[in-house]
């Protein structure tokens, strides 16, 4: 005789927001956010070792992960889930970021790269080892329907035709597999002129870029050490080509600059009325040890402070600008952490070498392999993909959107406490405010929140 299955409640649920009625409960393992009415919260804030005939919405409940049967073991679950897609040995997809270059047209004080050493990259052998090699990689894996490139730097586009080369050859490789093909570039937007634009889409497959920008034109000019006409020539790339590509305007913030930094929005939001047609958002200024020497590092907005930042940001952005419509993301659930933490990812360097993360680019100490021979399985490449996690994180709510946060910074640093704080502060405040917009009405997307009434 079968026995009666028993259920339990999800260890990952994180009670929102309550008021007289109804309590909003979130799930951080399934992305599930749910408006219970007392009573059934009620069962569910004791449930344990319960049969399915005691539990109200028994079918809601565990098709949204707030139950789960007895016997499972949530964090093993999601450790099993990673481990199988880090080493996938039948991969849909596979992504590269490629850097074909580190020399930049702007000279950015907060760079990582500023003590790397500079040379072209990217000449006629590295291309073709590099094709090779992602060639390679495609013909081991029979599975693989898609492969992304993400162009990165230094100056992406300073190297345009090498990419344009490289991008031709590589294209004319997927229609021949029937793999489908994409690109995103990440650029300071200083050579992003239509012309450029319109190749990059329609020769390059590139179909969105990243553009940092630090503030206004003083803040702008200082910090990436240029003039007044190329800060001029930026905004006017951004306006020109956010109908050609898809662009996303990222906004490095420290204290130094935050004012700062709401005075650009609102001259891109309002001003040149862009809301609906860029994405901006707020990214810290970070201080790397030992390659950023020309910020002070409490000039930078730390974990808690960022995330306090962030939502103040938002307030500035949907109150006082009265940009209702503004979305803001915050942290879902996550098979693995970064998609660099996948062994058939990877990051190419100037010379064809290779990396974990592009973080690492330049840094002879984080080089994994190189294109010529494939990867070598460093120590260091095997603790950066196979981490171990404390007692702290396998209890922790927060740990299937966070997976104990950037992978490089864990390896390097270890658990950052305040990360973990500043995190719960700030999906809990997100998922307040999107409650807030959705009982206004405001937020009509409705299709990840569901009533258990």
């Amino acid at each position: 005789m079968m026995t009666e299955l028993l259920y339990k409640a999800s260890k990952y649920n994180m009670v929102i927001k309550r008021n007289n009625e109804f309590i909003y409960v979130y799930n951080t393992k399934t992305g599930s956010l749910c408006k219970f009415d007392k009573q059934t919260f009620s069962v569910l804030s004791t449930l344990n070792g319960c049969k399915k005939q005691h539990i109200p919405y028994f079918d809601s409940l565990l098709s949204q992960g707030f139950i789960v049967q007895d016997k499972v073991n949530e964090f093993n679950k999601i450790i099993f889930n990673y481990n199988m897609a880090v080493f996938n040995q039948s991969p849909r997809k596979l992504s590269f970021v490629i850097a074909p270059t580190l020399n930049c047209n702007l000279r950015c004080k907060y760079c990582f790269e500023n003590n790397s050493k500079k040379d072209d990259g990217f000449n006629d052998q590295v291309m073709d080892d590099c094709f090779n090699f992602i060639k390679s990689e495609i013909e081991k894996y029979k599975s693989v329907e898609m492969l992304t490139i993400d162009w990165f730097g230094g100056e992406p586009l300073l190297k345009i035709n090498e990419i344009i080369n490289f991008s031709k050859r590589i294209i004319n490789f997927c229609k021949e597999k029937n793999i489908k093909y994409k690109a995103c570039m990440l650029t300071n937007g200083v050579l992003l002129t239509p012309k450029i634009a319109k190749v990059l889409k329609s020769e390059c497959g590139v179909q969105s870029v990243q553009i940092p920008m630090d503030g206004t034109q003083l803040f702008y000019c200082e910090l990436k050490q240029t003039t007044q006409k190329i800060y001029e020539q930026v905004l006017k790339n951004i306006v020109q080509c956010c109908d050609i590509l898809s662009i996303q305007v990222r906004l490095n913030t420290n204290r130094q600059n935050y004012h700062d930094i709401k005075a650009l929005s609102k001259y891109l939001l309002v001003d040149l009325k862009l809301l609906n047609k860029i994405r901006i958002y707020l990214a810290e200024l970070r201080y790397f040890e030992d390659y950023t020497t020309d910020i002070p590092k409490d000039s930078c907005l730390e974990s808690f402070d960022f995330v306090k930042t962030k939502l103040d940001f938002l307030n500035y952005i949907k109150n006082d600008l009265g940009l209702k419509d503004f979305k803001i993301g915050y942290n879902v659930p996550k098979v693995v952490s970064c998609g660099l933490c996948i062994n058939t990812n990877c990051v190419i360097g100037p010379n064809g070498e290779l990396y974990r993360c592009e973080h690492h680019v330049g840094r002879p100490e984080c080089i994994i392999g190189n294109c010529n021979v494939g990867k070598y399985y460093t120590d260091n490449d095997l603790k950066f993909i196979m981490l171990s996690y404390s007692k702290k994180c396998k209890s922790c709510i927060m740990f299937p959107t966070c997976f104990c946060g950037c992978k490089s910074a864990y390896f390097m640093k270890g658990i950052n406490n305040d990360f973990c704080k500043s995190m719960k502060f700030e999906l809990k405040n997100l998922l307040e405010q999107k409650i807030e917009d959705i009982e206004n009405k405001k937020d009509t997307f409705f299709n990840n929140v569901r009533n258990i009434l």
